[in-house]
């Protein structure tokens, strides 16, 4: 059977590779609700900024978890350093002090003992 009109194909093979075409564009058409005034144009490009700029809640409530500890390790290390530094009479105690040197002593007095102990080879 022959067609008399060759141009009966060409709508034929359109419809039948719109399914094929479709899959091919690779992004997804995104609906965005824009108020009354507002150019759609204007509102896709404020959506999608609006999608770089702000995080997600979960996110949020995770960094801000972690800001909240780097804050307490802040506030640790300048505690240390203020000891370090001499700055101590406002975190360290009289008491404190005085037990320091008790041990310090102690740990000397031990040190002491295993440097002769050493030096008379008596160490197990």
């Amino acid at each position: 059977m022959k067609l008399k009109n060759k141009f009966y194909f060409l709508p034929l093979l359109m419809v039948a590779s719109m399914p094929f075409l479709s899959s091919c564009g690779g992004t997804k058409i995104k609906i965005v609700h824009n108020p009354a005034g507002v150019d759609s144009t204007t509102a896709l490009a404020a959506d999608s900024l609006a999608q770089h700029l702000f995080v997600e809640w979960k996110y949020q409530k995770l960094a801000r978890r972690k800001v909240d500890t780097a804050k307490v390790s802040i506030e640790q290390s300048n505690r240390l350093w203020n000891a370090l530094a001499g700055n101590h009479s406002a975190y360290v105690t009289t008491e404190d002090t005085l037990e320091a040197v008790k041990k310090f002593n102690h740990g000397a007095a031990s040190l002491q003992e295993l440097t002769q102990l050493t030096r008379d080879g008596n160490v197990d």
